[in-house]
């Protein structure tokens, strides 16, 4: 349970990119350091903070898994950022499938601001033309995580890596359709984690699906353009 005071500090965190430090806080707040510093130690201790010190100053920053249910919480919008996954291409189907979910997504009406796709070296060379045409055309920003698509403990921890940096800026779209199936389960594992929407294209009939509804219906108005 949140007080009044930590939901406030929590907002001020967020807007500030989710890190802030005890010193930023304090104009805002009709309060002490020390009643901030208490404050803060309260949150870490119910997880939604990470402190740390730089120097004599206290940091808080907000933990990557609360980040999406904070703003839903508060109504704080963020870009939207596309996070998908890259296969061979298919003799009945040879778009990549990044593309068609990117086509899709603008659709309903969500503007993706950046894409990031993880995949191995072989798909991307057979893609990466196909999908920067298309991303340039619609200025989307495009990157790459390159991972082993059979281990599952590289593509988790890579995949990770990508949604903890980006997660503080960005909410994030999850993309379970292409690659093989564990870097699927590394993806849904890594989204359910930090409450990320996850979607699905039925390509037979160029369909969206919105796997985990919930949090599609609870993040909708964030994601919205």
């Amino acid at each position: 349970m949140l007080s009044n005071e930590e939901k406030r500090i929590l907002h001020l965190i967020l807007e500030a990119n989710c890190v802030a430090s005890i010193g930023m806080l304090q104009p805002y707040l009709k309060m002490s350091r020390t009643s901030i510093g208490r404050l803060l130690y309260s949150l870490e201790k119910k997880g939604f903070v990470k402190r740390f010190r730089i120097k004599d100053e206290t940091y808080a920053k907000i933990v990557s898994t609360q980040i999406t249910s904070l703003r839903v919480l508060f109504g704080i919008k963020a870009p939207t950022l596309y996070l998908g996954l890259l296969g061979l291409p298919r003799p009945e189907y040879p778009e990549p499938v990044t593309l068609t979910s990117l086509k899709l997504l603008e659709d309903t009406g969500i503007k993706i601001l950046e894409v990031i796709v993880a995949t191995s070296r072989e798909a991307l060379e057979k893609h990466s033309q196909t999908l920067e045409e298309f991303t340039v055309k619609k200025r989307m920003k495009i990157s790459y995580i390159l991972v082993s698509p059979d281990d599952y403990d590289h593509c988790l921890t890579e995949i990770k890596k990508v949604v903890e940096e980006k997660i503080s800026k960005y909410n994030i779209v999850c993309d379970v359709t292409g690659g093989t199936k564990i870097m699927t389960l590394a993806l849904a594992e890594i989204a359910h984690e930090h409450n990320l929407p996850i979607m699905y294209v039925y390509l037979e009939k160029m369909k969206l699906i919105k796997l985990n509804i919930e949090i599609w219906k609870a993040i909708y108005n964030i994601i919205i353009k």
